[in-house]
């Protein structure tokens, strides 16, 4: 696989999926407002072509938060979303200081769930605001960074 930096998001998604990202247009504006460039997205292909999309937004120092990441529709369900996901992760590791990775997804999104907890992240509690109920989740990296954050969210509950 290969990835390449990008500012949009340029893959299809599913009818169903289209709730639980941000939309084309609103990735565009992120970058277009991020003047600390605190956040950073890949296109991700596999040989030639354009397979899947990860947007990542530095919370903290060495703490990134897995914003959107989605894999085309037209190559879903091939085991491309495991291998893609564990590879961008490699690279952040690589490339920046990452200490912790957090993520959310929606209660209830099992796919979500599983893809997840596959490539190392673990549920640390559940929010519920506005009608919308999400999951929190974190890589630890750095375990001594991840407790300090996984105990700032469940102080904030």
């Amino acid at each position: 696989m290969k990835l390449v930096e990008s500012k949009e998001m340029k893959i299809n998604l599913l009818p169903d999926q289209e709730d639980y990202l941000c939309t084309k247009e609103t990735i565009k504006e992120i970058f277009a407002r991020d003047e600390e460039n605190i956040c950073i997205a890949f296109d991700i292909y596999m040989e030639d072509k354009l397979v899947g999309f990860a947007m990542f937004c530095e919370q903290k120092k060495g703490i990134f938060f897995l914003w959107n990441y989605a894999i085309d529709a037209q190559y879903q369900h091939r085991g491309i979303g495991t291998k893609a996901l564990q590879e961008v992760l490699a690279y952040m590791l690589s490339h920046y200081h990452v200490k912790v990775f957090t993520t959310t997804y929606s209660w209830g999104n099992e796919h979500a769930k599983k893809l997840y907890e596959k490539v190392g992240f673990y549920e640390v509690n559940v929010v519920e605001e506005d009608g919308c109920k999400e999951v929190n989740m974190i890589y630890a990296v750095d375990a001594e960074a991840a407790e300090a954050l996984k105990n700032s969210w469940l102080m904030d509950d």
